[in-house]
């Protein structure tokens, strides 16, 4: 769902968002001043905030010290409700078979980990959460074998680069495996990272890996 607000200066203010369901995903623009998105994951929690640069998660929450609810999501001062400034919010929740929100755990090696959507994805998007790193948005219809696996083409809407082939995934049908080590999809062993995939079929297919 789209949400549109102007700020109020109160912390921890409610702002219903009429999704019926808790979301899993919230990115919010200052529609008035030249600042960062601010995104909420709901692998990281309230207690930390991602914004669409490089850097890591950042302690302070923009999303107030209340998680989002099935009729509310909550922001804060500073960051998602100044006084007088227009903000949007894009706001999405987990559908089964057609999106789903969550973290795993690097190994920085090529037979990297093997992620559980319960569909076959169209399009990822990956951030490292806890580190100095671009992220990572790639979709089925570009790669280097021409939208077969290894799903290869990145692009990064964090920045204004190019397209770069050094982050290689095979989409499978009930999920997405990560076929390379280190780079900005499986780097430092241990490293937790987000992702946000949406499914090429908008419905749940077999769960055995092609």
């Amino acid at each position: 769902n789209i949400v549109t607000y102007t700020g109020t200066g109160v912390n921890n203010r409610a702002i219903s968002h009429n999704l019926g369901v808790t979301p899993a995903f919230i990115m919010v623009k200052n529609r008035d001043a030249a600042y960062n998105w601010d995104i909420y994951h709901q692998s990281l929690g309230i207690g930390a905030t991602l914004i669409f640069t490089t850097a890591a998660t950042r302690n302070a929450s923009a999303f107030g010290t209340t998680a989002p609810t099935s009729s509310n999501f909550y922001t804060q001062d500073q960051y998602t409700n100044t006084n007088g400034n227009k903000y949007v919010a894009y706001l999405f929740a987990e559908v089964p078979g057609f999106s789903k929100f969550g973290s795993y755990t690097a190994n920085a090696n090529a037979d990297g980990p093997f992620i559980y959507t319960g569909f076959r994805p169209k399009f990822v998007i990956i951030k490292a959460s806890g580190m100095i790193q671009e992220w990572i948005m790639n979709d089925a219809t570009r790669s280097s074998a021409g939208g077969t696996n290894p799903i290869n083409i990145t692009m990064q809407p964090n920045s204004n680069g190019s397209e770069s082939s050094a982050n290689d995934i095979d989409y499978l049908s009930n999920g997405f495996k990560v076929r390379v080590s280190g780079s900005g999809v499986n780097y430092n062993s241990g490293q937790t990272y987000i992702y946000a995939a949406f499914a090429e079929s908008p419905f749940v297919l077999n769960n055995r890996a092609r």
